[in-house]
């Protein structure tokens, strides 16, 4: 604190030393939190930091109808791609997204197996069919 005289009295005025942020929100317990990288007050609701672009929290998981069709419809015509949005969705903090990745694997999964078994039989009849051609030719 800082003595300074005041001119109409003789009584000393304490005047208060700036105190940083960060100390002042946490022996103020003001209602809004502090970014941790640059010490800007942010709201409750945030989610990055508006100063600096820090992300503060994990956003909560929007489900989107559409979204979950495409990742679906990736899942079971493109097999291996459909990992991408199984792990995506895996790694979230939202059960419900959790949920939907482990949908997402079991469905690739099930599409891998399926193209796997046509695979095989179509090499297996053109190789078969092939071989019959030598043979009566």
């Amino acid at each position: 604190m800082i003595d300074i005289q005041n001119q109409s009295t003789s009584t000393p005025t304490k005047l208060a030393t700036p105190v940083p942020l960060a100390t002042a929100n946490k022996n103020l317990k003001l209602p809004n939190p502090i970014c941790k990288k640059c010490q800007s007050v942010v709201g409750d609701n945030f989610y990055f930091c508006p100063n600096c672009g820090k992300k503060l929290k994990e956003p909560p998981f929007k489900f989107s109808l559409s979204n979950t069709v495409g990742n679906t419809l990736v899942s079971i015509l493109l097999p291996p791609l459909g990992f991408l949005p199984g792990i995506k969705h895996l790694l979230m903090h939202d059960q419900k997204a959790k949920i939907l990745g482990l949908l997402y694997i079991t469905l690739t999964i099930i599409a891998t197996v399926i193209t796997i078994k046509i695979m095989v039989d179509y090499f297996n009849n053109l190789n078969k069919m092939l071989n019959d051609i030598y043979l009566l030719g």
